[in-house]
């Protein structure tokens, strides 16, 4: 009766962002036969093998905000391997090999943030099609996840859609 009385619960974004954090990674470890990525790869899948795009670079994706986290390097690597299960027809750049390439040239991580520049490092790698996603908090303070697959021999986005 005497003491501390209960405060009200605050909307903290950062407190939010948290929670989503870990509703997605308990996802993610929950249906590990299943990638949480799949339903993404599998609408990116037939654009990239219509256009004759055979090889794809995924980037680390970014977010919150203009920065890369750990969580972004795992739904990265979570869509590469989604994506190479889809089609034998594309083969899907080792991110192990992205990373030490990136390393190697003294890229910053923070370069996948800009399209243009990611564009002339996944020419360095040689790839036909690179993938870049960013993060955000969204309605209900679910997270939400904008993936665009872009053409290496022209630049152009040719695929878009929010996960």
């Amino acid at each position: 009766m005497y003491g501390h009385m209960p405060q009200k619960p605050t909307a903290n974004p950062a407190h939010a962002m948290i929670l989503g954090l870990f509703g997605l990674l308990a996802a993610l470890g929950a249906n590990a036969q299943q990638s949480a990525m799949q339903p993404a790869a599998d609408q990116l899948i037939r654009p990239i093998v219509r256009s004759k795009q055979d090889s794809v670079a995924i980037f680390d994706f970014s977010g919150p905000g203009n920065r890369i986290t750990a969580l972004g390097e795992v739904l990265a690597d979570d869509l590469s391997v989604a994506l190479a299960k889809s089609s034998p027809e594309l083969h899907v750049e080792d991110r192990s090999l992205i990373e030490k390439k990136r390393k190697q040239n003294a890229y910053a991580p923070e370069i996948v943030l800009d399209p243009p520049s990611a564009l002339l490092f996944a020419q360095e790698l040689r790839a036909k099609t690179f993938i870049i996603g960013k993060m955000s908090l969204g309605k209900n303070n679910m997270l939400d996840v904008d993936l665009r697959a872009y053409r290496v021999d022209n630049g152009k986005n040719y695929k878009a859609l929010r996960i």
